[in-house]
C-alpha cells in the first residue's frame, strides 16, 4: 500500500484514500459508495435477525463487556 502511495502522491503514506481505493478495485467512487452502502445494509439485516432469534446476541450487541461462555452458547433458555 505504501509503494502505490509513493507512486500517486507526492508524500506517501500507509493509509488509502477512499478515491484511491475505488481506481484500484475498477470501480467509481459513487459506485463504491452505493456498494458499500449495500454491504452495510446486509450486515444490519443479519445483526438485527441474529438479535431477535438469539439472546447471546442481543448482549452481545448491547453489552461491550459481555463475555461469552459455553454454558450461554450451549443453553435451551
Amino acid at each position: 500500500m505504501y509503494e502505490i502511495n509513493q507512486q500517486s502522491l507526492l508524500k506517501p503514506q500507509y493509509k488509502m484514500g477512499f478515491d484511491m481505493l475505488a481506481k484500484l478495485l475498477g470501480f467509481s467512487r459513487n459506485h463504491l459508495n452505493y456498494r458499500l452502502k449495500m454491504l452495510n445494509q446486509s450486515r444490519n439485516t443479519v445483526l438485527n435477525a441474529l438479535e431477535a432469534e438469539s439472546k447471546v446476541v442481543k448482549r452481545l450487541l448491547d453489552d461491550p463487556n459481555y463475555v461469552v461462555k459455553p454454558e450461554d452458547i450451549w443453553s435451551k433458555k
